[in-house]
């Protein structure tokens, strides 16, 4: 897919790029994370993501067309198709099977950002040409434990939060959001509770 697009950018330039990433593509080691810090995926799905940021950087810059890389956290919010660990399946399940499942005791800390922030950052990035690389985090990171707390503490009536053996080993995830904020100073985050808040209304 990414070969495509490089190939389109040739024929047909573009007055600007913005590609939404992954922070997948940083070392499991980083801490904190910053947009400066070692790329070094463990998944298949962060190396996919860096291969094509290192191909469309290319494709721009041959054309001389202004290019942002966008790096966001675990994205959470209503309409959901992923399922992934976290916000959007304690939601899910929470409301069809009154029940939570975690990893171990849910020890892992990550930083979860919603779905309208990210499109907000994109948006910002549009209208002001934005250029290089920039982590989408809030800055706070919780654990999967106090996430499950917050769903069960919303829903309406008892949710029980399960827990399962762990099949890897405790890693945390800390963003420093000093270059997002410096990029566009005036950007404020929707809080983990008030984002669970609206999605257990769906």
């Amino acid at each position: 897919m990414v070969e495509s697009v490089c190939n389109a950018l040739k024929d047909q330039p573009c007055a600007h790029l913005v590609y939404v990433s992954s922070d997948a593509v940083y070392s499991d080691n980083a801490h904190p994370v910053r947009e400066s810090s070692c790329c070094d995926p463990t998944s298949f799905h962060g190396l996919m993501h860096l291969v094509r940021e290192r191909a469309l950087e290319a494709a721009a810059r041959a054309k001389g067309i202004p290019a942002v890389m966008i790096r966001p956290t675990g994205i959470y919010g209503r309409g959901d198709t992923h399922n992934s660990y976290g916000p959007n399946r304690f939601v899910r399940t929470a409301l069809k099977e009154r029940s939570i499942q975690l990893f171990g005791k849910g020890e892992e800390q990550r930083d979860h950002v919603h779905i309208e922030d990210v499109v907000n950052v994109i948006r910002l990035c549009i209208e002001r040409r934005t250029e290089g690389l920039l982590n989408v985090a809030t800055g706070q990171s919780v654990s999967f434990f106090q996430v499950a707390e917050i769903v069960s503490g919303l829903a309406a009536g008892p949710v029980k939060v399960l827990t399962a053996p762990r099949q890897s080993p405790i890693t945390h995830r800390h963003f420093d959001m000093t270059h997002l904020l410096r990029v566009f100073p005036t950007l404020q985050f929707k809080s983990l509770h008030a984002g669970l808040a609206e999605m257990m209304k769906t």
